[in-house]
C-alpha cells in the first residue's frame, strides 16, 4: 500500500456531533451517520472521540482508506478496506446517544481565540 499526502482516511461519524462510531453504521447507511474524511497527515480520532478539521466530502483525486478503531496518526492507522487480513472490528461501539453537542464549543466566541501568555494574534501586538 503506497500512501500519498493527498490521500484520505474515512471514518464514520454521527452527523450532528461528529463523534466517531463503528464503520458498520455507515456501511449499513444508518440514518444520522455519514463518512467523514480526514487527510492522511492528520491525527485520526478513535471510536467515541470527536472528529475535527475534515470534511463530509471526499476528493476525486485521492485514494480513500479506513482507520483502525483506536485512532492515531493517519499513516499508522490507515488500511485498505478491501484487505481481508485487517481486523477493523469494534467490540464496543461507544456511540450510546451521547449528550455531547458540538455547539458547546461553537457557542463560546472566545474558545478558539483564548490568549496564551507571551503570544499575540497575528496582526496584533
Amino acid at each position: 500500500m503506497t500512501l500519498r499526502d493527498q490521500d484520505l482516511i474515512e471514518i464514520c461519524v454521527k452527523k450532528r456531533t461528529r463523534l466517531r462510531v463503528s464503520d458498520a453504521r455507515c456501511d449499513d447507511e444508518d440514518d444520522g451517520y455519514a463518512w467523514y474524511y480526514l487527510l492522511l497527515s492528520r491525527q485520526i480520532p478513535g471510536v467515541g472521540k470527536k472528529a475535527m478539521n475534515g470534511s463530509f466530502r471526499a476528493s476525486d483525486y485521492s485514494t480513500t482508506y479506513r482507520a483502525r478503531p483506536g485512532g492515531g496518526k493517519g499513516r499508522k492507522v490507515a488500511f485498505d478496506p478491501d484487505d481481508e487480513d485487517v481486523d477493523s472490528t469494534v467490540t464496543d461501539d461507544t456511540d450510546t446517544d451521547s449528550t455531547f453537542d458540538d455547539t458547546d464549543f461553537d457557542s463560546d466566541p472566545d474558545f478558539h481565540h483564548r490568549k496564551t501568555p507571551g503570544r499575540t494574534r497575528a496582526g496584533r501586538r
